[in-house]
């Protein structure tokens, strides 16, 4: 169909809607996208394998399997230290140096609010380790919970 007909007759109307609808859908998506943000976690291939198998078995995606764990445990963890005054004390819980296992590495990308990328950011700050050890150890902790077996300090 050529431009000129496709401008004539029926299809005019509809060529206006379309920019109106057009116009309407992109400030939509560029609302909605612009308070997004990714982190980049590193880590082993099983690591990340175990990511999406776990996130598999709950019908969630990558993202919303890791930011469901991390919004539990930073929600104890801001309570906590938000209650205590000995912040250096707590700090041996999570190892400064992440720990890294032996093998291929790989990431794992988390699509997030620049909200929860800024508390996650913190929490890793606070601990004073990297963003990836600190999602690293929080999914560790959380597996380690779900298997009945207390993480070690």
């Amino acid at each position: 169909m050529s431009i000129e007909r496709f401008r004539s007759g029926r299809n005019a109307t509809l060529a206006g809607y379309s920019s109106h609808f057009k116009g309407l859908i992109s400030y939509d998506i560029t609302t909605s996208m612009a308070s997004r943000t990714a982190l980049l976690i590193r880590c082993s291939a099983e690591e990340a394998q175990a990511i999406r198998e776990f996130a598999e078995h709950e019908r969630r995606t990558v993202s919303g399997y890791v930011l469901n764990i991390l919004t539990r445990a930073l929600n104890v963890e801001e309570r906590l230290f938000a209650s205590l005054n000995r912040l250096q004390s707590l700090n041996r819980t999570l190892y400064r140096t992440p720990l890294r296992l032996p093998g291929p590495r790989t990431a794992v990308l988390v699509r997030c609010s620049f909200a929860e990328a800024d508390r996650i950011r913190t929490a890793a700050a606070r601990r004073q380790t990297t963003i990836s050890g600190f999602v690293l150890h929080t999914l560790r902790v959380s597996w380690s919970l779900a298997r009945g077996r207390p993480m070690p300090p």
